[in-house]
Order: structure tokens, then C-alpha cells, then sequence
């Protein structure tokens, strides 16, 4: 069973934010990550098991908020283990 996305802090992108202010350190670009963990090892978006697939698609979907919050300028889908 796949658990953890839906549980986070739907302000987790608060902690980057406070420390980055007062800095010159700005986000450019945001991404998810989807082939380091070993469930994404037959690709994420290409899996053939609907719970990694609904997993990996939360997670960008958080990866994008988050970016957002931050004032990303941009945002990379790179599967990586795709195909």
C-alpha cells in the first residue's frame, strides 16, 4: 500500500519559504522526482500498477503547488525512468 502524499502538510513549501527570505536565493525550477525511489523503478507514469501511477501523480501535483508557493519560475517533468 502506497501512503504518505495525502498525509504531508499542505503548507510543507512554509519551512523553504521563511528560510529563503531576506536572501537573494530565489526558485527557478521545481520537480518531483519520480525515479530515485525503487516504486517508480518501471516508471511512474508508465507503470503498469494504477497505485503507483495515482502516487506519482500526487506527487507532482504537490510538486507543483509547492513550486508555485515558492514562486518557481518554471517546472520540469522529467520522468527519467519512463518508456
Amino acid at each position: 500500500m502506497l501512503v504518505g502524499v495525502e498525509d504531508q502538510d499542505p503548507d510543507n513549501g512554509a519551512p523553504i519559504s521563511a528560510k529563503s527570505e531576506g536572501t537573494k536565493i530565489k526558485l527557478l525550477w521545481g520537480t518531483a522526482q519520480l525515479f530515485f525511489h525503487p516504486r517508480y523503478m518501471h516508471g511512474a507514469a508508465t507503470s503498469s500498477e494504477v497505485g503507483v501511477y495515482a502516487y506519482a501523480a500526487a506527487q507532482v501535483k504537490k510538486a507543483m503547488e509547492v513550486t508555485h508557493y515558492l514562486g518557481g519560475e518554471n517546472y520540469v517533468f522529467w520522468g527519467g525512468r519512463e518508456g
